[in-house]
């Protein structure tokens, strides 16, 4: 990377704004749909739809294996 901040475990956060959802129900109901289609990859080392915090959150670990090719 052009960082060198490259580390072998690291995170990544992700947010999805500016949605037009007002309903906290109905943004669960949308996130647990997009949640059932993330735990289909196949590269999943473990999945949590945490639906229960006052902003939800779906936890991920990952597996990317990633040959640089310079």
């Amino acid at each position: 990377m052009s960082t060198g901040l490259a580390l072998e475990s690291s995170d990544m956060d992700l947010a999805i704004t500016d949605l037009k959802i007002e309903d906290r129900y109905i943004m669960i109901s949308e996130m647990a749909k997009i949640s059932q289609i993330l735990q289909e990859w196949k590269c999943l080392d473990s999945f949590k739809f945490i639906d229960t915090v006052s902003i939800p959150v779906i936890k991920m670990v990952i597996y990317f294996k990633i040959d640089y090719i310079y």
